[in-house]
């Protein structure tokens, strides 16, 4: 098996063309500069990423499996403020490519329901940072929260309310009473 590093990306890929039948373990450790410039619609910041993955070919596919613990940063989706997340979890993907192996239609339309989750990879290349990357997004909670409790922020000040109340009138009126509020002080 060949994997080669780039020295400027920095990024990690494997030679699927030329996988040994017994496959390779990975154990890698990344930091954020390892996946470049943050994506702008990233919610989370990477700070640290281990994986450990086992990369092997499976009746013509290529099957990697492994555990992904990862450490972000991101902000409360209620108040904003700064704060750590752990992410733990385990993965299964497959992969196909151009250079399969006879037996492995890449071309294929129709499929089953067990080919649902097979990803096409343009070349015979797998690029580690990409598996990682796709890992710990799917781990990333819908909604970031520093508590179940969180207030959030006054929508009319700003304040913090899990620090206290402010001193904002919240009491909003809908517009199209407004007639019927006049009439009532009259």
């Amino acid at each position: 098996m060949t994997v080669y590093f780039s020295l400027f990306g920095r990024k990690m890929e494997i030679d699927l063309i030329h996988l040994e039948p017994e496959g390779e373990r990975i154990r890698r450790s990344f930091e954020a500069s390892d996946f470049g410039t943050p994506r702008k619609r990233d919610q989370l910041r990477l700070l640290r990423v281990d994986l450990t993955a086992w990369v092997r070919t499976e009746g013509g596919v290529v099957r990697v499996s492994g555990e992904i613990d990862a450490t972000v940063s991101a902000e409360c989706d209620r108040c904003l403020k700064p704060l750590e997340l752990a992410l733990v979890g385990s993965f299964d993907q497959r992969y196909v490519h151009e250079a399969a192996p006879s037996g492995v239609d890449v071309d294929e339309t129709e499929l089953d329901a067990s080919e649902l989750d097979i990803e096409e990879l343009p070349s015979g290349v797998l690029d580690i940072r990409d598996v990682t990357r796709e890992q710990v997004d799917l781990l990333a909670p819908m909604h970031v929260l520093c508590s179940e409790a969180c207030l959030g922020l006054c929508p009319t000040c700003g304040v913090d309310l899990n620090n206290g109340a402010c001193r904002c009138d919240n009491e909003e009126i809908d517009p199209r009473w407004e007639a019927l509020k006049r009439l009532q002080n009259s």
